[in-house]
């Protein structure tokens, strides 16, 4: 096996402990066992590969700020980087005193900070936030907006804002009181649906917008089409005769499909129309706060509303990264850091965790050059050519086994990646 070198960029999870319960947080659906990082395993970690990446990520499932030695840990961190290496993490922001804060951007010399604010309204967001102090929260990103704007160098500050149908509206008013912090960037990500109750605050769709440009007429006539079709394939094998107008049309739509090489899902087309309604509202709004962010100088990265199979790829594999789950699991991406539910294409999905090692065990440099991690990332650095797209196939809402888990999928890849939301940038994480 050839030698692939080491990562890019090393996500490290401190911890899975947090103490926000947050209405859209795996945490809430998940049955993992909750702990921090050894810190004497960290270290080996640093000490070993640290010195060969150009970006330490220190957050994972839980809150970073939670680890009783997180600063030492940032601190370690920026010892073993090379002079150019970057440190970055997100936070809830609750723990994020003036006290740390000038201890992690002042003395040891963190280069970005993303907070999560999905609102600007203090009763929505602790709705959302459960166990948010609002008020602590905007006073310690007012104080970090200040050692920030006081900086002789060059630091980032962000926040990352999770957009769903109970503060979607909010999010034009969020970027522009972000202005107001002097906030350099802003991360917006749809849900990720754990559960059918939580895909009701769901705002986009996962039928591509290759296959919904074909879809018209499915959705202007809807059921009547489909029941119509069959009831004429029934009487053309009983022999009652024609006209077959609607199992001619969608003959014909199927037909272009083909041409095209795209699927069509007519039951999900049908299943979601109230989320396709959605969409041009949703693009007013994003069309609104991307006004509002250009005229302010801020880096706004928005979700697609409306995937584009062709373009799918996975975040991690396109910047060469990698996770660490706190107890030295090394997984390929974020969501495969733990086993969790999903809900996508009007189905229950059971994902299991993906590990390629532990670095208990072996070094990540053994871990991230095995034979099986690398022909993982290989596969998906063409994943139209190499990964199945469940969003248009009319099997994935009716029990295909096949996406009853992430075990397997119809190509026989294995893990599979064939319903994955960061794939097609409706699901963000920050890395």
């Amino acid at each position: 096996m050839a030698n692939h070198g080491f990562p890019e960029i090393v996500q490290v999870e401190p911890t899975n402990q947090c103490n926000f319960n947050c209405i859209m947080c795996i945490r809430r659906f998940w049955n993992a066992k909750l702990g921090h990082m050894d810190f004497s395993l960290y270290r080996r970690l640093a000490e070993s590969t640290f010195p060969h990446v150009k970006r330490v990520v220190l957050y994972g499932e839980g809150e970073p700020l939670i680890h009783p030695k997180f600063i030492d840990m940032v601190k370690f961190a920026r010892e073993k980087l090379p002079r150019e290496g970057t440190i970055f993490f997100t936070t809830n922001g609750s723990l994020l005193a003036p006290n740390i804060a000038d201890k992690l951007i002042k003395k040891i010399g963190v280069d970005s900070i993303a907070i999560s604010m999905d609102t600007v309204d203090f009763k929505k967001l602790e709705r959302i936030r459960v166990g948010v102090g609002s008020q602590i929260l905007f006073n310690n990103l007012k104080h970090v907006a200040k050692i920030k704007k006081d900086a002789k160098r060059d630091f980032k500050l962000g926040i990352e804002v999770v957009v769903m149908r109970s503060n979607i509206d909010d999010l034009p008013e969020t970027v522009k009181i972000a202005t107001e912090y002097g906030i350099d960037f802003i991360s917006v990500s749809h849900i990720l649906p754990y559960t059918k109750n939580l895909y009701d605050e769901v705002i986009y769709t996962t039928i591509s917008e290759e296959s919904l440009k074909l879809s018209d007429i499915i959705l202007q006539q809807g059921w009547d089409l489909i029941l119509g079709a069959v009831y004429e394939e029934y009487s053309l094998i009983y022999g009652d005769g024609g006209p077959f107008v609607y199992e001619g049309t969608l003959r014909k739509i199927w037909e272009e499909a083909k041409k095209r090489d795209i699927e069509i899902n007519p039951p999900l087309l049908l299943r979601t129309k109230e989320k396709l309604d959605w969409i041009e509202k949703i693009k007013g709004i994003f069309r609104k706060s991307e006004d509002i962010a250009r005229s302010y100088g801020i880096e706004l990265d928005l979700p697609d509303i409306v995937p584009i199979e062709k373009a799918r790829k996975c975040p991690y594999v396109e910047k060469n990264a990698t996770v660490i789950r706190y107890d030295g699991e090394v997984a390929p991406c974020f969501n495969y850091l733990y086993s969790h539910p999903t809900f996508v294409n009007n189905h229950i999905r059971n994902d299991y965790a993906v590990s390629f090692g532990n670095i208990k065990n072996k070094s990540l440099f053994e871990i991230w050059n095995s034979k099986e991690y690398v022909e993982f990332r290989e596969r998906l650095k063409d994943m139209p050519k190499n990964v199945p797209y469940c969003g248009n196939c009319p099997y994935s809402s009716n029990y295909c086994w096949y996406t009853l888990t992430n075990e397997i999928d119809c190509y026989q890849n294995q893990p599979s990646c064939n319903e994955c939301l960061y794939s097609t940038n409706l699901v963000k994480c920050l890395i």
